[in-house]
């Protein structure tokens, strides 16, 4: 077998050395035992060649023969022993090109201005890179990186999205918000809050996230191939700029807020597929650095497909983060945004105290929300607004208003009128700056 100590693959990943996602080794059993003589990952370049002195030189004039292959897949040719000229009745040799080499051809990595912005989601400390993870330098735990993408988040975290309800109430199965809130009227409010308030006792393990499951890996792969957006006639709906429907105004009023504090930094909190954020970047001539932070994995090649499409790939970065503990460093952002998002999030003052600590002082945090709580059938609504209070859930416009007060923030925000009686609020959010 031969090393990496004896091929210019030395000083590469040490992560080539076990084989992983990358090398598929099911082709193994499919090759008689006489040709199981030698493997070759392909992607080979003429480069990855040099200094392969030690090599017999059968095998050189075999490895020749593949040195100016360079594909986008990974392949395997067997060769009988008697090419490589070895008396051995089997020989085995491995060569694993790195993935770093196997896929940049197709994978849009992070940008490296991105890094030094992002934190650990655990300890908020600054984050290294090294062998396709990112390191934290002070508690040392890790996170992947996946088709180019940072996901910042404890193993915990990234557990299959959940209604804020069923996050509160602690259950594990995935349900629609409907069945939620049945739950919650079965349950009654007092069982309810004493259940939420058992769980907020307890203390969370952190477990390190090693990697995506292959399922969220291929469908991180299909949005990034962009035939996630062509299919079902989504383009017209999803990659339209700038975007002009706007029937009550207030998504031209929260697109002009944003820009008008010409921010360098701009943060994206709960992305979602990246609509409100790509249509502030295409608007947006000031900005430098976006940071989209978004939970589900899947949707960051949908954000990054979209910052490329309208040509801001190098300056914009998905990044997969839980918004309840946001991995972007203390005090480096100009302006934040939100568009939507707050329905679905168990922890509401939390994110605003993170947003809080990652805006510059004299920095703003902008929202655009539906103005009215749920409802339950059978639960009054000073129950049920007892309950999100307790368990921390968005309980309207008017009372997010008074948590971001309560939070730091000075506060400004105005309602829109839309069809059918439904009200949005936009809302301003500043941290004070510095005297």
């Amino acid at each position: 077998m031969l090393s990496t100590d004896d091929s210019p693959l030395n000083g590469y990943s040490q992560g080539c050395m076990s084989f992983g996602y990358e090398t598929r080794p099911r082709y193994h059993h499919k090759m008689p035992s006489s040709l199981r003589a030698a493997f070759l990952i392909a992607c080979l370049k003429k480069e990855v060649l040099t200094g392969c002195g030690k090599l017999t030189a059968p095998l050189r004039v075999v490895l020749a023969r593949f040195a100016n292959l360079l594909v986008s897949r990974i392949s395997v040719f067997p060769i009988h022993n008697k090419l490589l000229g070895h008396e051995r009745q089997e020989l085995t040799l491995i060569m694993i090109i790195p993935y770093r080499t196997l896929n940049h051809s197709k994978e849009e990595g992070m940008n490296d201005s991105t890094l030094s912005y992002l934190a650990c989601c655990c300890c908020g400390s600054e984050l290294s890179e090294s062998k396709r993870r990112l390191y934290c330098t002070k508690c040392g735990i890790s996170f992947p990186v996946v088709l180019g993408r940072p996901i910042i988040m404890t193993g915990k975290m990234m557990m299959n999205w959940r209604s804020p309800i069923d996050e509160a109430l602690d259950i594990s199965d995935q349900r629609t918000l409907m069945d939620s809130l049945r739950t919650l009227s079965e349950l009654g409010i007092d069982k309810s809050v004493e259940i939420v308030l058992e769980k907020q006792k307890q203390i969370e393990s952190i477990t390190e996230l090693d990697t995506v499951s292959d399922k969220i890996r291929w469908k991180m792969k299909y949005r990034a191939s962009g035939k996630w957006f062509k299919y079902s006639n989504r383009t017209p709906r999803l990659l339209t700029f700038p975007w002009e429907e706007d029937s009550d105004g207030s998504f031209r009023a929260f697109m002009k807020a944003i820009s008008i504090t010409r921010p360098k930094v701009l943060l994206d909190v709960a992305s979602g597929g990246g609509f409100g954020v790509s249509q502030q970047v295409y608007l947006n001539g000031t900005v430098m650095q976006v940071i989209a932070v978004e939970r589900d994995p899947k949707c960051l090649t949908n954000i990054q497909y979209r910052f490329k499409h309208i040509g801001k790939s190098s300056i914009a970065d998905a990044v997969g983060g839980d918004v309840r503990y946001l991995p972007v460093l203390s005090s480096s952002v100009d302006t934040a945004m939100m568009l939507g998002g707050l329905h679905e999030i168990h922890g509401i003052s939390r994110v605003l105290r993170e947003v809080y600590r990652v805006l510059k002082p004299g920095g703003s945090f902008h929202v655009l929300v539906g103005e009215e709580q749920l409802s339950v059938e059978g639960v009054s609504e000073d129950d049920f607004r007892w309950f999100t209070s307790v368990a921390d859930l968005y309980a309207g416009g008017a009372s997010f208003v008074q948590t971001a007060s309560s939070c730091g923030f000075v506060v400004k925000s105005r309602v829109f009128s839309g069809s059918e009686g439904r009200k949005r609020r936009l809302v301003k959010l500043s941290k004070q700056a510095e005297d």
